[in-house]
């Protein structure tokens, strides 16, 4: 049979969506028009430095790139081998070097990577191709990594006498831990949009259980690793807790916003430790899943988000002590785009902020504040003795809440 699907496949190319290749080719035309315009600028500018030749260069790349990218890539299919073509990089391989295939998501769509034999690398195949089904044929001869994956986790469980005392009573368990992941995950959505609406509950309880719910869940990952695990592939059976930790760490950024640390050095004591052990929990079960290189990327940014977010918290939630209050003035402003749109005053020299003095406002009171306005900061000692501040309101007393 293997023989006889290997001979029936004649030569098929598949090309990149129609759609898809009109964006690129667009995307394209206007980096290199960019490009263009840039260099034109650069040639009768009367002041010219060479590093500044460098954006439009690169968006000329870019550019290129883009249509490149566009114009040759496609997948081909011939009798029992695949090649991948790209914008500058051909890859290929006969269906007996491929070990697998699994398949990940990502913000750009669905992505086939072909896994090669022997440590030989891998080939992606995302989703933009026009593929039909003589491909979707082609590739059932490959093994499915994640399926052969998830049969040999269900078949340790099943085996795992600590689980209990047969198969069922050990499946029983993987149910009752995808519960308890569930549970989890909603306690902690539920708890970061009590923070999100303004004096629906204390802040404090709700802070401690976004605090409290990473460390459960990463116990359970390192007591429990056959029920548990974070950022698994799609046909896992596990409990995933990755949502659950996302959820706390987003959840605990919004007691924090715009409250401002003089200087996070003292706080480092106290954020290392926690960072260090947040990925050292997390990382056995990370490494062991697939794709895990952009995985420990996402921990240890969770890893850094959330011991910002309780170092700061500590710091700054139960903070009652006696506010000083300064009056600057504003030297320049600026909007910074990206994933989100910060709004940031520069501010002139105050109080213990001698240097690199901008603060991100809301855009309600960028839009209302102007070059040269006065802007009021109240100083707390912090709890732990770590000085932070706020932006107040100058009509207000301060070491209220009232913000402009």
């Amino acid at each position: 049979m293997d023989a006889f699907l290997r001979g029936s496949f004649d030569r098929h190319e598949y090309g990149m969506k129609a759609w898809r290749k009109m964006f690129y080719v667009i995307l394209g035309m206007l980096l290199i028009g960019f490009s263009a315009i840039g260099c034109v600028t650069y040639a009768y500018a009367q002041q010219t430095h060479l590093p500044v030749l460098l954006v439009p260069l690169i968006f000329l790349a870019m550019g290129i790139y883009t249509i490149a990218l566009a114009a040759r890539s496609r997948v081909i299919i011939e009798g029992s081998r695949i090649q991948v073509q790209g914008a500058f990089r051909e890859q290929s391989a006969e269906l007996g070097g491929i070990e697998g295939f699994r398949t990940f998501s990502t913000r750009y769509g669905r992505v086939l990577q072909f896994r090669l034999k022997g440590g030989l690398g891998t080939i992606n195949v995302p989703s933009y191709f026009d593929t039909d089904d003589t491909f979707n044929r082609w590739t059932e001869q490959v093994t499915d990594l994640d399926q052969t994956g998830r049969h040999a986790i269900l078949d340790q469980i099943s085996r795992e006498e600590s689980l209990g005392a047969t198969p069922e009573e050990r499946m029983q368990a993987l149910a009752t831990a995808k519960t308890w992941g569930l549970f989890l995950l909603i306690v902690a959505i539920a708890a970061a949009i009590g923070l999100f609406v303004p004096d629906l509950l204390p802040r404090l309880p709700l802070v401690l259980v976004l605090t409290v719910i990473p460390v459960i869940s990463i116990l359970l990952v390192l007591r429990s690793p056959l029920l548990y695990t974070v950022f698994k592939p799609s046909k896992d059976p596990r409990a995933e807790l990755s949502y659950t930790l996302i959820a706390c760490t987003l959840g605990l950024l919004v007691p924090v916003v715009g409250r401002h640390i003089v200087s996070l050095q003292p706080l480092l004591l106290l954020m290392v430790p926690i960072g260090l052990a947040y990925c050292a929990g997390l990382f056995n079960a990370v490494q062991q899943n697939p794709g895990n290189t952009g995985r420990l990327l996402v921990v240890l940014m969770l890893a850094c988000g959330y011991s910002y977010c309780i170092s700061v918290a500590a710091d700054t939630l139960e903070d009652a002590a006696q506010v000083t209050r300064y009056t600057t003035t504003v030297t320049g402003k600026h909007i910074s785009s990206g994933r989100s749109t910060s709004y940031i005053l520069v501010l002139a020299p105050w109080g213990p902020v001698q240097s690199g003095n901008q603060i991100s406002v809301s855009r309600s009171t960028y839009s209302q504040t102007g070059l040269g306005d006065p802007v009021c900061l109240d100083l707390h000692p912090g709890t732990l003795h770590v000085p932070w501040y706020h932006v107040a309101n100058c009509s207000y007393p301060p070491g209220t809440d009232a913000t402009p």
